[in-house]
């Protein structure tokens, strides 16, 4: 039990301990081939636990997050049992999707099977619906629902101030860059570290990198051969009150992804008050306007990165307004706004 919400959770495989495909599946299937051999029982795990759960319950809604599996197993327990349904989406899965043989099946049997499909972005949304057979597409436009994950802005406050929190942490740099994100390749942290060099040109600057991964080991190599290793820390993953200090302190968060549906890091970015860079993709520019609350640039190009950073130091007036305006622009993403608009769905 968590937060009085119940957890149940299903053994995939046996013995217990063998079971390493859960979480971070697909990171976990690239790091080792083998546990395709499990997918399978997960999957068929899965349904059954869910089906047993429906059939002991009066449950009124499922509520599926990601697509695959959860979706099509959500969408089978509403054929079966004629349940209400609701998919939300996260940006990735549908690029996941993309990548099966059989994807518009799978796409349209969920729309078939479902009363709402929630996309936390616009691009997301279009994506998805590219996949349904063209007589469809009307059912679809009114199923499909633009919501995005929400941030607990209270929350999100440290009550330190940025010189206890320097002194703390033993941070003596007065210009301060954060990266918030798995260490894999489509969250782009090697574009943000190849920028580096150029920016100490200018200003002397450190990165902190809150975070872990399968990337790790390659990074941390590229930063022992850029010489960065007194400028930038791997601090690993973190979370609590050391994530919120680090979000107060730093002056820039910096969002360099490949692929992404809407990042929370963003929101908690724009609650904290940051001054935000962020890769022009997918659902990110639904939120940052550019100059407005945060620069938006393209990905790949860390030429971009170093050039804005520099840039925004060198105007504090500019990363005042930014500031400003990430903060204003988050009050929409309170939990509290997003959590009554999913209560409207589900009582619809």
């Amino acid at each position: 039990v968590i937060d009085k919400i119940e957890i149940k959770r299903f053994q995939y495989f046996y013995p217990y301990k063998l079971q390493k495909l859960a979480y971070a599946i697909i990171p976990n299937l690239k790091k080792n081939p083998l546990l395709f051999f499990q997918l399978p029982f997960f999957n068929l795990s899965f349904l059954i636990s869910t089906i047993n759960l429906v059939k002991k319950n009066k449950f009124d809604v499922i509520n599926s997050q990601w697509l695959l599996p959860s979706g099509v197993i959500g969408a089978i327990c509403k054929k079966l049992f004629n349940l209400k349904h609701i998919i939300t989406t996260h940006g990735g899965d549908i690029e996941t999707l993309n990548k099966i043989p059989i994807k518009r099946f799978i796409a349209n049997f969920i729309l078939k099977n479902s009363d709402n499909i929630i996309f936390v972005s616009s691009y997301s949304r279009k994506l998805f619906r590219n996949l349904i057979r063209i007589r469809f597409r009307e059912d679809f436009d009114k199923k499909a629902l633009i919501l995005p994950m929400g941030i607990n802005i209270k929350k999100l406050q440290s009550n330190l101030n940025r010189d206890k929190i320097k002194k703390i942490y033993n941070i003596n740099s007065n210009k301060n860059l954060l990266f918030i994100g798995r260490l894999e390749e489509r969250k782009g942290l090697t574009y943000l570290i190849e920028a580096m060099p150029k920016i100490l040109e200018n200003f002397n600057v450190n990165l902190f990198v809150l975070g872990d991964g399968p990337l790790k080991n390659k990074l941390l190599s590229k930063v022992r051969k850029l010489n960065l290793q007194n400028n930038i820390k791997f601090l690993g993953h973190t979370y609590g009150n050391r994530k919120l200090d680090l979000l107060k302190l730093a002056d820039i968060l910096v969002i360099p992804s490949l692929i992404e549906g809407l990042p929370v890091t963003l929101l908690e970015g724009l609650a904290t008050k940051k001054c935000i860079i962020a890769t022009n993709i997918t659902g990110i520019p639904d939120v940052i306007k550019n100059n407005h609350n945060g620069i938006l640039i393209k990905p790949k190009r860390n030429n971009e990165i170093s050039r804005n950073i520099i840039n925004l130091f060198k105007n504090p007036k500019l990363m005042k307004k930014l500031s400003n305006n990430s903060y204003k622009t988050s009050k929409k993403y309170d939990w509290k706004n997003i959590s009554n608009k999913y209560n409207l769905i589900f009582n619809k």
